[in-house]
């Protein structure tokens, strides 16, 4: 048979009699620029316009992935009139590449070159079987995801579509085996060890066959089966192309995040359900909730209740059981969250709860350095949202606790009389306190099992001095990471100039190219970068426009972070992204138009949605 591969390197042809796939593509991510149209972005623009409007769809007849709208107009490699913008101006696509339907681009994808290779499925006709090693079981956590993403993802959207001739959808009375085969079923939490690598195997003999390492790769490959499968409208079907699929993948980087920030806007938990969900589609993997800030502290605390008398308003608050039923349906679909209290500075909203653990009414953060009952405050907290002290149990089972401990202004211990006098009985400077308090915290961590993140400035001010085990959130730039790396820390990157989705002028072009390897060539180095997070400061966003403020832009973090750090063609990447934008779309999700010069236009200020 004849097997094209594509790499960075060269395009070969090679001569073979061992593989099963015949007449296939091989694509790795780290093919070659295959696109120079030199209107390259107005094109995909226009065609996406339409398309968005459409069903994505393979046609039957071209080797090609097409798009085809409804009535079945289908758009190909020609010229075409401008939709978008310039009714009047023409432009030639260039010809086709050797499309990828998946993001983020696996690590191998392999499929034939016959689009009439095809497999029809249906919701009914599919039916799982899940195995540990050789071993056929009930896997819940899987049962659940596969239950999600057949009735509310693949297949939702087209139920009651017929065909012409009034055939119902689903009318197939073959059976298409969905075979999930784990090596460890384990449905414990995941964590930042928890393996995600799985391989996808689609033929029209034996059907889908997904093996992973654990449970939660096989989620992955779930989401790639969900891309792989096409509505037909000229059957009213639904289909995988181009049989046999192969994909065999894994993530690049451990910690794969969306900050997100319902202090400064309260979210509802329907809001943050459905950035979950999103964030599935993207294979992104860790929510970062930062609950608590300066301006209100919405968390329900059983053993101090009065804590969240500083949310906006009482119905702009999370009770532990949403919490809980929001950290179990990420895990479902292998999400953790990451619980974040910021202290002791960005607290002021505690003193409205509790006054004594700040310095004085006036002067509100940081949090009282001088008083026990703050560290007090803070321990019953954390034991709360971590089981009291059960590695992977608790509200938030995540091993990796996040404590703030950024910005901190001490100007108010020094300038309160009882702070100022217990500075002068310990013989610490304020920068000693602030060590102090820095250390208290993450002890406390590490006593409930957790391992402790900090912020940046932390590092900045006490460089070696912090415990071996703290890892570092980078949000300044390349350098202070590798300021980080060099000092033996672990660390997560958010830079802010490229990867803070409230800049709202960040492209998605910037986000892409930000390669958190620039500037760092030691192995050792690089593999103490345990991944990144974008960052959904809630300055400026609530419910009303905080999904179309992430995406798309938050794909193009979601690629850096899961795929080869080669793949880097932002021409192939911008054809890709508009797809998965209309994949989102069609999905529910409003994610704003890729060619945005701007993610939206924002709310005015912080503040509840009642007034706003």
């Amino acid at each position: 048979m004849t097997t094209t591969t594509t790499t960075a390197a060269a395009t070969t042809t090679t001569a073979t009699a061992t593989t099963a796939l015949t007449a296939t593509t091989v694509l790795t991510a780290t093919r070659p620029r295959q696109w120079a149209p030199a209107a390259l972005t107005c094109v995909v623009v226009a065609a996406m316009v339409t398309m968005c409007a459409s069903v994505l769809l393979f046609d039957s007849n071209t080797a090609a992935p097409s798009l085809r709208t409804h009535d079945a107009t289908v758009w190909a490699p020609t010229t075409f009139a401008m939709r978008a913008h310039d009714r009047s101006a023409k432009h030639e696509l260039a010809p086709r590449p050797s499309f990828v339907p998946v993001w983020p681009m696996p690590q191998t994808f392999q499929r034939s070159d016959d689009a009439r290779a095809r497999l029809q499925v249906d919701e009914k006709t599919l039916t799982l079987t899940t195995k540990i090693a050789d071993t056929t079981t009930t896997i819940p956590t899987l049962e659940a995801a596969w239950a999600w993403y057949r009735d509310e993802v693949i297949f939702a959207k087209y139920r009651r579509v017929q065909s012409n001739s009034a055939t119902t959808l689903g009318n197939s009375d073959a059976s298409v085996p969905l075979v999930i085969t784990v090596e460890d079923g384990s449905e414990a939490a995941p964590q930042l060890d928890t393996a995600e690598s799985y391989e996808l195997q689609v033929t029209q003999t034996s059907g889908i066959a997904i093996k992973a390492a654990t449970v939660y790769g096989a989620v992955r490959a779930l989401e790639t089966l969900s891309q792989l499968i096409r509505f037909d409208t000229s059957t009213s079907s639904y289909a995988i192309s181009h049989l046999p699929v192969v994909v065999t993948d894994s993530p690049r980087f451990a910690h794969r995040g969306l900050l997100i920030d319902t202090s400064r806007h309260f979210l509802a938990i329907p809001t943050i359900l459905r950035a979950l969900d999103s964030m599935a589609f993207a294979k992104l993997n860790v929510l970062h909730w930062h609950l608590s800030d300066e301006e209100s502290f919405p968390l329900q605390s059983f053993s101090h209740p009065n804590l969240w008398n500083s949310a906006y308003s009482p119905v702009e608050r999370y009770t532990q059981n949403e919490l809980a039923f929001v950290v179990e349906y990420a895990r479902v679909r292998g999400i953790r969250v990451m619980f974040e209290l910021d202290v002791p500075g960005h607290a002021a909203s505690w003193c409205v709860g509790e006054p004594s653990v700040c310095p004085s009414t006036t002067c509100r953060t940081p949090l009282n350095v001088a008083n026990n009952y703050t560290f007090q405050v803070i321990q019953d907290v954390l034991e709360e949202v971590t089981g009291g002290g059960i590695r992977a149990q608790g509200l938030f089972p995540y091993d990796l606790l996040h404590l703030g401990g950024d910005e901190v202004d001490t100007r108010c211990w020094d300038s309160v009389p009882s702070v100022s006098q217990w500075l002068q009985d310990q013989q610490f400077s304020a920068n000693d306190a602030y060590k102090y308090f820095v250390d208290r915290a993450n002890a406390i961590a590490r006593q409930l099992q957790r391992r402790p993140v900090m912020w940046v400035e932390v590092f900045e001010q006490f460089r070696d001095k912090l415990h071996p085990s703290t890892i570092v959130h980078v949000w300044k730039d390349k350098q202070s990471l590798a300021e980080v790396l060099a000092a033996g820390y672990h660390a997560l990157l958010s830079n802010q100039h490229d990867w803070y989705l409230d800049h709202l002028a960040t492209s998605w072009q910037n986000i892409y190219q930000n390669e958190p390897f620039d500037g760092i060539d030691d192995e050792e180095q690089q593999a103490r970068v345990l991944g990144g997070e974008a960052a959904m400061w809630g300055e400026t966003v609530d419910g009303s426009d905080f999904e179309n403020t992430v995406w798309p832009r938050l794909a193009a973090f979601a690629e850096r972070m899961w795929s080869v750090e080669t793949l880097v063609d932002l021409e192939d990447a911008e054809i890709r992204i508009h797809h998965f934008r209309c994949v989102l779309l069609m999905r529910g999700v409003a994610a704003a138009p890729v060619s945005n010069q701007q993610a939206r236009n924002a709310p005015p200020h912080y503040g509840s949605c009642i007034e706003q």
